[in-house]
This record gives C-alpha cells, sequence and structure tokens, in this order.
C-alpha cells in the first residue's frame, strides 16, 4: 500500500478522517484547561526538592515533597530551630557539582557552590493573595533579616554576582 491508496483511502472516507481531527482537537484543549487549574500540569507524585540550611549544625538539609500538591513542607527540623531555604548558587555552570544532603560550608565551597542567601516567611507580615507571607532575607555573614520589598533585600538578592559576574542559582537535577 502507498502513499497513493493512502490518500485515495482518507479521500474516501473524509467525515471519518474529519471527526477524528476534531476529537483529536477536542482532546488537547480540555487537557490544556485541565492542566491550567490542577497546578500547571504536574502531576500527582511530581516530585521536587527544597535546599534547606541549618544554621546550627552548619549543613545543607535536602527535603524532597510532592510539587503538585502546592503545599511547602515544613522545615526539617522541629519549630524554633535556625533552619532556613538556602539559595545556592555558583559561579559559572553548576552541571558539574552536585549538592548532597550533610553538605558543610566548605564541601559546598570545594564543590564550587556557595550560599547567597536564607530566607523565611516573615511571621508579621500579611498573609496575601496566594496564602502566603512576604519573605525575609539574609545572608550567612549578616544575621539581621530584612523584608523583601527593601533595598537591602534587593542587594543581597544582586550579592551573587558581586562574588561572580557569571552566578549561576544551583538547580537540583
Amino acid at each position: 500500500m502507498g502513499l497513493e491508496d493512502l490518500r485515495d483511502k482518507l479521500e474516501d472516507n473524509k467525515p471519518v478522517v474529519l471527526g477524528a481531527a476534531g476529537l483529536l482537537i477536542l482532546l488537547s484543549i480540555v487537557y490544556l484547561i485541565v492542566s491550567m487549574f490542577t497546578g500547571g500540569g504536574n502531576a500527582p507524585g511530581t516530585k521536587a526538592t527544597l535546599i534547606y540550611f541549618d544554621l546550627a549544625g552548619q549543613k545543607v538539609q535536602l527535603v524532597d515533597f510532592d510539587a503538585s500538591s502546592g503545599e511547602l513542607p515544613a522545615t526539617p527540623l522541629s519549630a524554633g530551630a535556625e533552619v532556613f531555604l538556602a539559595s545556592v548558587w555558583s559561579c559559572g555552570e553548576s552541571s558539574d557539582a552536585k549538592l548532597t544532603d550533610g553538605m558543610t560550608l566548605s564541601e559546598l565551597e570545594a564543590a564550587g557552590l556557595f550560599i547567597a542567601w536564607l530566607e523565611k516567611e516573615d511571621p508579621n507580615g500579611a498573609i496575601n493573595e496566594f496564602g502566603t507571607r512576604p519573605m525575609l532575607y539574609r545572608t550567612l555573614s549578616q544575621p539581621k533579616w530584612v523584608k523583601a520589598d527593601t533595598a537591602q533585600s534587593l542587594a543581597i538578592i544582586e550579592s551573587p554576582y558581586d562574588k561572580c559576574p557569571d552566578a549561576t542559582r544551583y538547580s537540583i537535577r
């Protein structure tokens, strides 16, 4: 059976071909709509990893969670512990760097990585329309937390580029 035979069969069955094409388009539209209202297409069980830093133990803690739930997990230690979300960066591409649970600051540095800042929710901030509070930022060398919408927080967020112009935020693969 050649292409001409296939073309003839499709030509002879136009209503079936058009119906199948219409059904395919309709199913695609339904899939896109469902994806928009169910977490952007994150299938149940979609795993993600958050990077925390324990100030007392001076170690990285990796926490896996189900990203499709829309809920972030609690910090890995009990309430009151000094564990915060960490923004890990590298100078240049971090594709060769491997971040592992329990790494110390010196091990991060040996892997070509560094913690640019720590972040946490502002316990005194008003809850926004997304159900979260505004963030607070600090560096490891500066213990004072600053609000997200200030010049100080902007300086913290831009700090990786002060360390190296080709800074890249680390992502877990």
